[in-house]
């Protein structure tokens, strides 16, 4: 795997302003918090307002309320999504503030060109450097949700062991973490699936020994991927969490078609991604050093290549939609799981 990283500064990449806000500098961008509160209080709201409509359909798949909650609701949420992307605009701005402020130029994530591309730098090596902070680093980029890293990486392992059970499968008998970083999302499966053998595979060595720093478990172990290497061990079920948007885009399909090919039979593909669709993962990777020049890829791309391996995606699905603020409405994921705008998404796919 590799991919076209500037190299020669403290930064991943260093790229050129296009245009200039003179004003950006003066501007309070305290004003940005007080936007996501106010809006998340009118969401809530909105949400209390129909609450009792909502209980009703659930249960009966009828509604009898008054016309004047449903409108008067409908006019709370125009005014927190108003107020929602005010703040996020608001937040860019500071990031390109405080990026100004620090040296370094940058452009919005999606019109990113590297300035110096004809460098290049094996991913190993980007995480070798950043193995030290990996933790602190995630855990800037997700501030704004209010959660850590491991409470995505148990949601993750969570809702892939719901999906297992309902699966009717055996349960796995051996789980490749593969791209495990220091650990956190390898730990996480070992919990959910309490029989199985979780093996952590990752290509930088400072990372997987971080991971080991964790603590030694009977049932997990950590190892060490050697660039340009070719098979991994066989397995069960083969968990990706965050790994393919850090890959060249024509590297994809031969680590994918390498990762079908130490599927066990009936073994399952568990992938795990950034949704680019959803504006807010974009404004968490732009904040994430080893992040800001990953190509993220969308649904469709994911499942096209997970196709062309010969396997059979069997479900799609999108993750964590309200930040901790917002954490009564996360009883509502479950039916939001079909729309493409979580913050993450998990494909499952089987092989014959």
């Amino acid at each position: 795997m590799s991919r076209s990283l500037p190299t020669g500064s403290r930064r991943p990449r260093t790229a050129e302003l296009a245009f200039r806000v003179p004003w950006l500098d003066d501007y309070a961008t305290g004003r940005a918090r007080a936007h996501w509160f106010v809006a998340g209080v009118t969401f809530a709201v909105a949400i209390a307002v129909v609450w009792e409509g909502i209980v009703q359909y659930l249960a009966t798949g009828h509604v009898h309320m008054h016309w004047s909650r449903p409108m008067l609701a409908s006019l709370l949420v125009m005014l927190a999504g108003m107020l929602l992307l005010t703040a996020l605009l608001l937040e860019m701005m500071e990031l390109i503030v405080d990026q100004r402020a620090g040296g370094a130029r940058t452009l919005p994530p999606d019109r990113v060109r590297d300035a110096r591309p004809g460098l290049v730098t094996s991913p190993a090596t980007v995480f070798d450097k950043y193995a030290e902070t990996y933790d602190s680093d995630c855990m800037r980029g997700l501030a704004l949700s209010g959660e850590s890293s491991a409470y995505f990486a148990r949601g993750r392992a969570a809702h892939l062991a719901r999906w297992w059970a309902r699966s009717g499968r055996p349960a796995p008998q051996t789980i490749i973490d593969y791209g495990c970083g220091t650990g956190e999302g390898t730990l996480a499966l070992a919990a959910e699936f309490s029989d199985a053998r979780v093996i952590g595979l990752d290509i930088s060595a400072e990372a997987i020994e971080r991971a080991v720093s964790r603590g030694s478990q009977e049932r997990v172990e950590f190892d060490h991927v050697q660039r340009g290497q070719t098979s991994i061990p066989r397995a069960e079920l083969l968990h990706m969490n965050g790994v393919l948007h850090h890959v060249d885009p024509a590297d994809r399909d031969r680590l994918l078609k390498m990762q079908s090919s130490a599927l066990a039979s009936k073994g399952v593909m568990a992938l795990f991604e950034n949704n680019p669709l959803n504006p807010g993962t974009r404004w968490v990777m732009s904040r994430i050093p080893f992040d800001r020049d990953a190509a993220p890829l969308r649904p469709s791309e994911a499942i096209r290549r997970i196709d062309a391996c010969g396997l059979h995606v069997e479900q799609t699905s999108y993750l964590f939609w309200f930040p901790r603020f917002l954490a009564v409405l996360r009883r509502l994921e479950p039916f939001l799981e079909t729309i493409p705008f979580g913050a993450r998404y998990a494909v499952f796919a089987s092989k014959d």
